[in-house]
């Protein structure tokens, strides 16, 4: 006979993906679509603007690379260990930079993405905020 499988138990790794997703929500309250990305590049968070914007649940975007959805975030040559590199880069210019990114659909649409660096129980994480080119709501 098999147990049953009590979907009130959360895991370790549920717990942080869902206190990252909180996070975002809170970020997300600007009018910005958010993305927590790790060291790695891997999605961890998501707030409900940036699920709207790539038209997919936080289910389908957590754990995914974020290059899966915009297009040149890492210099193809890089390998996931030196994505933290290239965000670091993003952080220093301060700037909202442009971007072509593409939904859960394969539908492509411009985007203007500002980065910013946390440092969150000795890892270092990463606060993609996302907007429309131009949208200047957006701090």
């Amino acid at each position: 006979m098999m147990a049953a499988h009590d979907a009130s138990v959360q895991h370790p790794g549920d717990l942080k993906h869902s206190r990252d997703a909180v996070a975002a929500n809170l970020i997300d309250g600007s009018g910005c679509g958010t993305l927590i990305v790790d060291a790695r590049g891997r999605i961890c968070g998501c707030g409900v603007a940036a699920e709207d914007i790539f038209v997919a649940s936080q289910s389908r975007l957590i754990g995914r690379q974020v290059a899966e959805f915009i297009a040149g975030i890492f210099p193809k040559e890089n390998s996931s260990p030196h994505n933290a590199v290239n965000l670091d880069r993003l952080c220093e210019t301060g700037a909202w930079e442009a971007f072509e990114a593409t939904d859960a659909r394969g539908c492509g649409f411009a985007v203007e993405i500002h980065v910013s660096r946390r440092v969150k129980d000795e890892q270092e994480m990463f606060v993609l905020s996302l907007r429309q080119p131009g949208d200047t709501s957006c701090p």
